[in-house]
């Protein structure tokens, strides 16, 4: 199967970001996006922070902290708790280069 490139638009923190991928995975690029989404949300309601990019490193350490739980459990390999490491470094450096 091919591997075609695309340019897809998610938004992180209130954020659009342009985000080069596969479209085979699209959808876990999407998903990940709207896990990070989900987690801030759920970070606001229990933690007062001094900005948006406070619980999006709150919401990154915990996600982390998630998949690295489930490879030690066997529930995932180190392969995918690396790519999803870096696919979590890659939308943050995304992040950090845009708010500058």
């Amino acid at each position: 199967m091919k591997n075609d490139q695309i340019s897809i638009r998610v938004y992180i923190a209130d954020r659009p970001y342009k985000i080069n991928t596969s479209t085979q995975e699209e959808e876990g690029v999407r998903k990940a996006v709207k896990r990070i989404s989900d987690k801030m949300t759920e970070l606001k309601g229990s933690y007062q922070a001094k900005d948006v990019f406070d619980y999006l490193a709150m919401a990154s350490l915990l996600l982390c902290t998630e998949l690295i739980k489930k490879e030690e459990t066997g529930g995932i390999t180190d392969d995918e708790v690396a790519h999803q490491i870096t696919r979590l470094e890659t939308l943050l450096e995304d992040v950090s280069s845009s708010s500058e």
